[in-house]
C-alpha cells in the first residue's frame, strides 16, 4: 500500500496548474503540521521525437511538429513506476503532487490518485496567457512575429484539439474543480487542509 498521499492536478495549457501546484506545495510544507511534499511535473516525461513522440503535419506550415497534447505524448508507464517506487520508499514524502495536462485522463495515473483536482479556465483566457507567457522569455531570446504566429498555429492545431478531446472531458473525474483565476493562496490553503486531514488518518 502506498505510504504517500497522492494528488493529481490536471487542467488545460496555461490554466494555472503549475502555479496552483506550487501554491499547494507551499501551503503543505509551511502549514501546521508541516508535511514533506514532492512535486512531479508530467512534462518531464514527454517522449523525445526519436523515442516515438506523436507528430502531426501542420496545416498552416506543412511542417512535421511534435504533438504534446495527446495521452501518448508522455512515457506514462515510467511516470507511474517512478511515483509508485517513491511513494513506497522508506523515506517516502507525506504527499506527492502530480501536475500535468493528462493527470486525470490517463487511467493508470488516475488510479494512483487519492485526490483529483482540475484547474479550469476559459479557452480565450488560456490562449491569451500562452501568448503572454511566450513574451516572458529571456531578453536574449526575443519574441519574433514568426515565433508568435507559430505559437498561435500550434495552439489552434494541437493544444486546442487535444484539450477538447482529452483534457476537458477529464474534468468528470475531478473531486474538486478550481478556478484558474482564483486566489490560489486561499484555495491552496483549503485543499491543504483536506490533504493534511487525510494524511493524518493514514
Amino acid at each position: 500500500m502506498a505510504k504517500s498521499f497522492i494528488v493529481g492536478i490536471a487542467g488545460g495549457s496555461a490554466s494555472g496548474k503549475s502555479t496552483f501546484a506550487a501554491a499547494l506545495q507551499k501551503a503543505l510544507t509551511e502549514g501546521q503540521p508541516p508535511l514533506t511534499v514532492e512535486l512531479v511535473n508530467m512534462d518531464r516525461y514527454f517522449l523525445p521525437p526519436e523515442a516515438g513522440a506523436p507528430t502531426f503535419i501542420s496545416p498552416s506550415s506543412g511542417q512535421v511538429r511534435v504533438d504534446r497534447n495527446r495521452p501518448d505524448s508522455a512515457d506514462n508507464a515510467r511516470l507511474v513506476a517512478d511515483v509508485l517506487q517513491r511513494s513506497q520508499a522508506e523515506d517516502a514524502p507525506d504527499a506527492i503532487l502530480i501536475e500535468g495536462l493528462m493527470a486525470l485522463y490517463v487511467p493508470a495515473i488516475r488510479e494512483l490518485l487519492d485526490l483529483r483536482l482540475f484547474v479550469d479556465l476559459e479557452a480565450d483566457v488560456r490562449a491569451l496567457r500562452r501568448m503572454l507567457r511566450s513574451r516572458g522569455r529571456s531578453p536574449n531570446d526575443p519574441l519574433t512575429m514568426e515565433r508568435l504566429i507559430g505559437g498561435i498555429n500550434y495552439y489552434r492545431e494541437s493544444a486546442r484539439v487535444g484539450h477538447a478531446l482529452y483534457v476537458q472531458p477529464s474534468i468528470a473525474y475531478a473531486d474538486l474543480v478550481i478556478r484558474g483565476d482564483a486566489d490560489f493562496a486561499r484555495t491552496a490553503a483549503f485543499v491543504a487542509d483536506i490533504v493534511r486531514a487525510r494524511v493524518g488518518r493514514r
